[in-house]
């Protein structure tokens, strides 16, 4: 419109030049152009669509199947008294003693050293337990996955290992030897 008010040529929105006589919008003149004259292609319309086919034959339905009758308006139910839901740290404070049970009853069996040899193995095994543990852990805080009660189990496992390490280095300490330890 702002170049047809200048006098300036355009052109419609179907090619044909436009020209505008004055700045007057009700005496602008666009040429007319009769759509029987724009031919884009010509296309037989049997080569256009897929050979037809017969549907298939229909299928039976089926009834459907009505258990109840009861109307829903006639069902009853009795409202739940929130004080008597537990709250969510009781909730909590159960899911982390379950953890925490779960854990203790998976810990493996420490056996008590008889010499230096065996108290230093036990060391290298409860080392890698705490390095593996703390590897999964960094993957799960990177991904930030697993959540909840598997969260909960690997930073118990990763509690369960430390302990584990602190009671081998010990037994180490008892038998006389060094246990690398720095604390």
């Amino acid at each position: 419109m702002l170049h047809a008010a200048s006098g300036v040529a355009a052109q419609d929105l179907l090619g044909a030049p436009a020209m505008a006589t004055s700045e007057d919008p009700d005496s602008m003149v666009v040429s007319p152009t009769d759509p029987s004259t724009l031919v884009v292609g010509s296309e037989a319309l049997g080569t256009l669509g897929t050979p037809t086919r017969a549907l298939p034959s229909p299928v039976e339905a089926l009834l459907p199947v009505i258990a109840s009758s009861e109307s829903p308006g006639a069902l009853s139910a009795a409202p739940a008294d929130l004080d008597t839901l537990p709250s969510a740290t009781q909730v909590e404070a159960t899911v982390r003693r379950q953890v925490g049970e779960s854990v203790a009853a998976a810990e493996p069996d420490i056996a008590v050293p008889t010499s230096l040899a065996a108290a230093e193995a036990s060391l290298d095994a409860a080392r890698a337990r705490l390095s593996g543990i703390d590897s999964a852990i960094g993957t799960m805080i990177r991904r930030d996955y697993p959540t909840g009660t598997a969260r909960l189990r690997l930073y118990d496992e990763q509690s369960a290992a430390r302990s584990a390490l602190a009671r081998a280095v010990a037994l180490v300490r008892d038998f006389g030897g060094s246990s690398g330890e720095t604390n």
